[in-house]
């Protein structure tokens, strides 16, 4: 996966949802999950190794999307339920655990 400085220093501070994904011959979401910095957390992500086992099925890519803070846990969730990810942790970073009691709310789904 590479994704180019100027596009991840671009989201400097930005916080939001992302979404990676290979296309390969068995198309795959990969993980879904918030931030508060999206620059950072791509950087991170880049280095990954779990998703580098990904990138060789056709390239790994990213969706994202800003959103308020106090409703991305929720959003992550209901993403989570209709991608259906192939991982459900990464070490990106701050990402919190969901309260058991968040309910998940509705996202519109990314789109290539």
């Amino acid at each position: 996966m590479l994704i180019e400085e100027e596009g991840i220093a671009a989201l400097k501070d930005v916080g939001g949802l992302f979404a990676f994904w290979h296309r390969g011959i068995r198309p795959q979401w990969i993980y879904v999950g918030h931030t508060e910095d999206l620059s950072t957390t791509l950087a991170t992500a880049q280095n990954d190794p779990d998703l580098a086992l990904y990138d060789r099925n056709d390239g790994v890519y990213v969706a994202w999307a800003e959103c308020v803070p106090e409703d991305r846990t929720g959003e992550v969730l209901y993403l989570k339920n209709m991608l259906s990810p192939a991982i459900d942790q990464l070490p990106l970073g701050a990402l919190e655990e969901a309260d058991p009691e968040t309910k998940p709310i509705e996202f519109p789904l990314p789109v290539d």
